[in-house]
């Protein structure tokens, strides 16, 4: 399979080295080093050369694209006897692609990286040595120390020598090839070259988790050692000494403990994984059975369909919902609404602090575990944990954001209705009659059924009398009677015309019915105890 590789080192002065000479030996071509007047020519091995090719910004001069005339004016730039001429990124390209597929993988990861940095790309390409392994096609990228200033080189850009810049450039060519190799349908080979810029623990521990334990092993292998030429020779010519006989024993045992070990770790893994799923299958044998909620469905599909949390975070949002961190403040209303709901014989969690949870647009939290998006809180918790960082707000400040924004479309429905209603009465002579008949209806219909309500009030005082009604007791009840009438016509002109006087009978009532509803609630267990 292909094997990644990437590793970068400088040519510098203090080696003896030339960058005229480096850029010769790997263009396989013929350069003149203009400052000692020696001249550099590899071209006797010019057919290893699969591809060729300087690459600059678009802005740069004309000599840039001509390689000896760059590395000329790179090495007189440096006037140190230490100095660092050029940097050399050596590349290995998958195999299993076809040139052209090599071509486009090489090019995409040049001007990514480098190109697009400000530095000049010098790359060649060299295919597999005749006497070698026919599958080594890899790539020389030598690359310069100082960006284009003008017709010259300016200063030297010391960030690029970065530690964590070659690492990205590792990441960067991992994942480029694995995508090449995808499109390619090398799913295996992809998989292991996504993670070839990992040390080989890692690859070994990431192979184990997808079941390949073929790679696995190959990463669990004792490392070869550097031979010699005299050693190749005596092998070459089938002569093995005691001392490589002891070697090749040693190294065959080695590998083969180290093997035995990976078959153990990943049945361990495998172990670890099935205790998981029966852990998460028992939680789910443990609550009711009952289907998930819209808003519980919504947060799973996200969880689902995202790679990242940010992912997470852009479908939550999609869907009406926002991540929130939670606070001292959300703590202690959880506790309180956990109380209430323990008297009322249902569920309502208690949060703890920093804790991430999502928020609907009415201001209730939902925890983010195996109810929410099927794996538990720690994963989660590891999922989103590039979140650490993020300005997530808390709970209460999302609830009054969610009703002030409720409040302004309340007031502005209200003022819409009221300016319909002043363009539809009657003084304005257009609008529609039926509209206050129908208020007029409705009043006259409270006034009756306030009306008759005192008068049964009254006559059940009345029963209650011992004596016969007299004539003032009558008079009395009639009284009594216009009186509760007029009262509730003035209650009704004020429930049509104070707006605040509206809302808080609309108040009311809603909190009769919920009252209501827990005494309904009450009896019907209390019924459920007796039977």
């Amino acid at each position: 399979m292909a094997a990644y590789h990437c590793t970068a080192k400088v040519v510098s002065r203090a080696k003896g080295q030339s960058a005229i000479a480096k850029a010769a030996y790997n263009a396989r071509s013929r350069l003149n080093d203009e400052a000692t007047g020696e001249v550099k020519n590899y071209t006797r091995k010019a057919e290893e050369v699969l591809f060729s090719g300087i690459f600059a910004t678009q802005d740069a001069p004309a000599w840039v694209r001509d390689r000896g005339q760059l590395w000329n004016r790179a090495e007189a730039a440096e006037t140190r006897k230490n100095s660092q001429l050029a940097r050399e990124i050596e590349i290995a390209l998958p195999h299993e692609l076809t040139q052209q597929q090599r071509e486009w993988l090489l090019k995409d990861f040049v001007r990514e990286n480098f190109m697009r940095a400000g530095m000049v790309a010098d790359v060649n390409m060299h295919g597999p040595h005749p006497d070698g392994d026919q599958r080594n096609v890899h790539a020389h990228i030598l690359l310069t120390t100082r960006r284009i200033d003008g017709d010259g080189f300016g200063e030297k850009a010391r960030e690029w020598n970065d530690k964590a810049l070659y690492n990205e450039w590792r990441e960067d060519l991992a994942e480029k090839g694995a995508r090449a190799l995808e499109r390619a349908g090398f799913d295996v080979e992809a998989e292991r070259w996504r993670y070839g810029h990992l040390t080989n623990r890692e690859q070994q521990l990431r192979a184990i988790e997808r079941g390949d334990m073929e790679f696995a092993k190959t990463k669990g292998q004792e490392p070869s050692k550097h031979l010699g030429p005299e050693i190749k020779e005596l092998l070459n010519r089938g002569l093995v000494s005691e001392v490589q006989e002891r070697r090749a024993f040693e190294a065959a045992n080695e590998n083969s403990i180290r093997a035995e070990l990976i078959v153990l770790r990943s049945e361990h893994a495998a172990i670890e994984r099935a205790e998981r799923q029966l852990l998460q299958a028992a939680a789910w044998e443990r609550r009711p059975d009952k289907p998930l909620s819209d808003t519980v469905a919504d947060i799973r599909i996200s969880y689902a369909l995202s790679d990242s949390a940010g992912m997470f975070q852009d479908a939550l949002a999609e869907r009406g919902l926002w991540l929130a961190r939670t606070d001292a403040e959300d703590i202690w209303r959880s506790k309180i609404d956990a109380g209430g709901a323990e008297r009322q014989d249902r569920y309502s969690p208690v949060l703890e602090m920093d804790q991430i949870v999502a928020v609907d647009t009415r201001g209730r939290a939902y925890t983010l575990g195996v109810a929410a998006t099927g794996e538990d809180r720690k994963e989660v918790s590891a999922f989103l944990c590039s979140l650490d960082a993020a300005p997530l707000p808390s709970i209460a400040e999302l609830r009054m954001e969610f009703n002030a924004e409720r409040r302004e479309c309340i007031d502005t429905d209200q003022a819409g209705r009221e300016q319909q209603t002043r363009h539809n009465a009657p003084e304005h002579g257009d609008g529609p009659e039926h509209v206050t008949a129908a208020a007029g209806k409705l009043g006259g219909t409270v006034m009756r059924l306030a009306a008759d309500a005192a008068e049964t009030i009254l006559g059940k005082l009345g029963d209650i009398s011992a004596s016969a009604p007299t004539p003032e007791m009558k008079q009395a009840r009639r009284d009594a009677v216009e009186a509760k009438a007029e009262a509730a016509q003035l209650d009704w002109k004020r429930y049509v015309n104070d707006e605040d006087y509206r809302r808080q009978q609309l108040a009311r009532e809603a909190q009769q019915l919920e009252q209501q509803r827990q005494d309904e609630y009450q009896r019907e267990r209390e019924r459920g105890r007796d039977r």
